[in-house]
């Protein structure tokens, strides 16, 4: 995480809430098992890096934001000193716009 906590850039408060994707929202996979949501809305796909598609695959609608952030730093190679938690908010706050 951060050395100084007091530096690293607050959470927003809904994250302590429970997430989803829209019960409209399709996880599939595309072309060579990509992974991909389809957006019936837009009739679009996003495609998902590995990383993303771990993360959608825990946004079940009862498991909150800080506990899918907690999810994804356990499983962290030992040693990375990346701010999972602000790159996972980071994800989610794209995802949700």
């Amino acid at each position: 995480m951060y050395a100084d906590p007091s530096m690293a850039p607050s959470l927003p408060a809904w994250l302590d809430e429970p997430v989803g994707l829209r019960p409209e929202v399709t996880r599939l996979s595309g072309a060579n098992g990509q992974p991909m949501l389809y957006l019936p809305a837009t009739k679009g796909y996003v495609r998902l890096s590995r990383s993303g598609a771990a993360i959608t695959s825990l946004l079940d609608g009862t498991t909150t934001g800080t506990d899918v952030m907690a999810q994804i730093a356990a499983r962290r190679p030992a040693g990375s000193t990346a701010p999972v938690d602000h790159l996972v908010a980071g994800f989610l706050e794209e995802l949700r716009a």
